[in-house]
């Protein structure tokens, strides 16, 4: 893979120590999932899910590897319950104190690789990674 244009830059990741961390979102909604099953000819089975939807969960990991070491896993989870002017997925805050969590855990500088989310590339986020 260190042919050509892959793993350029090693050699800083070296020269600082950093741990090389990869980024990424998920949601989970709070119901059951549909399923299928099979039943009479003309008569639709059911199945009955007590209680409602319990909202949604949203979680942000950090997998940070470097060379020698076992690799780490470090993650945030954010419960949504469905109110009214409430965000249903992770904010800028969310994302900083994951980065900030990950910093004080491993204690050496972070290389991050995420996706261009909007919450990635805001302002508030490029000011805290300057």
């Amino acid at each position: 893979m260190a042919g050509g244009d892959l793993a350029g830059g090693k050699t800083f990741r070296a020269a600082t120590g950093a741990f090389i961390c990869f980024e990424d979102e998920a949601g989970v909604p709070g119901r059951p999932p549909k399923g299928r099953t099979w039943g009479r000819r003309g008569i639709t089975p059911t199945v009955r899910v007590p209680g409602r939807s319990r909202g949604r969960l949203s979680v942000a990991g950090l997998l940070c590897f470097k060379p020698g070491l076992p690799a780490r896993l470090c993650y945030r989870l954010r419960r949504h319950t469905g109110r009214k002017d409430e965000r249903r997925s992770l904010g800028e805050s969310d994302y900083i104190h994951l980065l900030d969590g990950a910093h004080h855990l491993l204690k050496a500088p972070l290389i991050v690789v995420w996706d261009r989310l909007n919450t990635h590339i805001s302002k508030t986020m490029q000011a805290l990674v300057a």
